[in-house]
């Protein structure tokens, strides 16, 4: 390695987003920076999930885009393309870890080409190419990209017959990173062959031995389907109406070849009575073989588990809370306080260990009368909750506090949304000046939306 590649190896981490410098991620982001910086074309790092692949995606950028390094050489920065299959695995990092790079970020989206940014996000159902449209990469020249970080890389791009490879190839100049979870498998042997041996592996294993994860227990099912094969009855039809070619079935191709609704039926109704009688809620994931597996197992443990989402269900749960501990107290908060995602009224309610008193009076907390509702686009200001904090410190009756009894509560059906009986009509009579003011305001904020849906609506037609 040259002087040069060494400063830019030893080029420092971002130490303000905290994250990515557990002993692991910093070997894992150093292998890659030295394979990249030596020539390596494709590289593969195997970490198990959990263990912050983001973030060591993030420093990998963070170093080489600093030290400006870039294919040809050139004073410049790198140009990078985070690739992935679904929105969640872009929009989660481009406005989280990667908001560290500022106006350089940008997100290939609506059929929209930039080429004036650095840190490229997109979604391969977004770039590819089919009998409708002609692939929006090939907008892009295909030594635009000095890197590829393909997230999630066992999910296919790297097959030969993927629709999805197309993208890879096209951007073959590129240097081309590879980050998965799942190990060299026979299901993942493309993405082994196509990237190479991993650069660096943490393994499940090593997580759990060093604290970073938590054990777990296996519990598989095995129904009779999968222990002594299937084969469908004369003219039996599939979900879709279609005939099902006649043969025996076994655990390889259920979900593959043929869906047994039966099937994920039965497993759907094993697992909930095997969480029934060990831990309802405790933190349970189900494998399932697709999306549209998931979504059916989804469907199927949601219709076994109603009483969890049913009428009254909540009323139940808050029942149990006021006989297993002391609601001591319940403040109001302002309407609007978690706009613009829900205008929703909330009440947190505040508990501790059960201590009987006479009464088991409950304290209750209203915003002032005429309390404008809060609007915004981040989090609420303090300042507006002055109020609440001068009289938390003392919490004592007064003409927005008062107190209710539990059996109260109870008899309302655990409705804890009270009416303050000292309270007047609660009827705000503003200055008018004032109402034409959040009139005009509302209005414009009302086209400010129709302008977006109207630019979103053309660039639809557009493509």
């Amino acid at each position: 390695m040259s002087e040069p590649q060494a400063d830019q190896l030893l080029t420092p981490f971002n130490h303000a987003v905290g994250r990515g410098e557990r002993y692991y991620q910093q070997i894992a982001i150093n292998r890659v920076v030295q394979a990249i910086l030596t020539g390596r074309r494709r590289v593969l790092v195997t970490m198990a999930t959990g263990t912050g692949k983001t973030a060591v995606a993030f420093q990998i950028c963070w170093k080489l885009w600093t030290s400006r390094w870039n294919r040809a050489g050139e004073y410049r920065r790198p140009r990078i393309l985070y690739l992935a299959d679904r929105n969640i695995l872009v929009d989660r990092p481009k406005d989280g870890i990667f908001a560290a790079f500022g106006d350089a970020r940008c997100k290939i989206e609506s059929g929209e080409v930039v080429k004036s940014r650095e840190m490229y996000f997109g979604i391969y159902q977004a770039l590819a190419e089919d009998e409708r449209r002609v692939g929006l990469f090939r907008s892009f020249p295909a030594d635009f990209f000095d890197l590829v970080i393909v997230d999630e890389c066992h999910r296919g791009s790297a097959r030969d017959e993927s629709s999805w490879r197309i993208i890879l190839d096209y951007f073959q100049p590129a240097v081309q990173l590879g980050m998965t979870a799942t190990p060299l498998r026979e299901e993942t042997r493309d993405t082994y062959l196509y990237f190479g041996d991993p650069v660096y592996q943490y393994s499940l294993r090593q997580g759990i031995d060093d604290g970073f994860l938590a054990p777990y227990r296996v519990h598989r099912v095995v129904t009779e389907w999968d222990a002594a094969g299937w084969r469908p009855s004369k003219e039996e039809l599939d979900r879709y109406g279609r005939s099902i070619p006649d043969d025996e079935y076994h655990t390889k191709d259920f979900e593959r070849i043929v869906a047994l609704r039966a099937r994920t039926e039965t497993i759907a109704r094993h697992l909930t009575q095997f969480l029934m009688k060990t831990d309802r809620f405790a933190k349970t994931i189900v494998f399932c073989v697709d999306q549209e597996h998931a979504s059916e197992m989804r469907t199927a443990l949601s219709k076994l588990n109603g009483t969890l989402f049913g009428d009254g269900v909540c009323a139940r749960i808050k029942e149990e809370l006021l006989k297993e501990f002391d609601l001591h107290t319940i403040v109001r908060l302002p309407n609007g306080v978690f706009a613009p995602y829900t205008s929703i009224p909330h009440q947190p309610a505040l508990l501790r260990p059960l201590r009987p008193h006479a009464g088991r009076l409950v304290l209750r907390a209203s915003p002032a009368r005429g309390s404008q509702e809060l609007h915004q686009d981040g989090a609420a200001p303090v300042r507006k909750f002055a109020a609440c904090q001068t009289w938390w410190k003392q919490r004592e009756e007064n003409e927005r506090a008062w107190t209710v009894p539990v059996a109260e509560l109870v008899a309302s059906n655990c409705n804890l949304d009270r009416k303050n009986p000292r309270a007047r009509e609660d009827i705000a009579h503003l200055p008018p000046e004032q109402i034409a003011a959040s009139i005009l305001e509302k209005e414009q904020r009302i086209a400010e939306i129709m302008g977006r849906i109207q630019k979103l609506l053309s660039r639809s037609a557009e493509s």
